[in-house]
């Protein structure tokens, strides 16, 4: 599977950027301490994902990364939760992989 080069710099892009901060209906994370936690395991899924991008890799490798990073978290809150499916769901979609493939 190859992503075109505006997806990649997308994805770098978001990688970047801020999350887990107020958006739409999403209030943010409750405190500094889960927003970093949450945002580094994001960050983690993106690396994965632009490595295995540079390897010609499968739609179910992505998909098996995008099931392990959502795995991390479990524990969190349902409000994180639902944002890190959010995440995943716009980087699958610019991927064009059915999301819906992860379950």
């Amino acid at each position: 599977m190859q992503a075109k080069p505006e997806t990649l710099a997308a994805i770098r892009e978001h990688r970047a950027a801020v999350k887990f901060v107020p958006e739409h209906l999403y209030p943010g994370a409750p405190n500094e301490e889960i927003r970093v936690r949450c945002e580094a395991a994001v960050n983690r899924f993106l690396d994965e994902i632009l490595t295995l991008l540079d390897h010609d890799t499968s739609k179910e490798e992505v998909l098996a990364s995008a099931r392990r990073m959502l795995d991390e978290f479990s524990e969190e809150d349902t409000e994180e939760r639902e944002q890190a499916d959010t995440y995943v769901g716009e980087y699958m979609r610019a991927l064009e992989i059915d999301d819906s493939d992860i379950l």
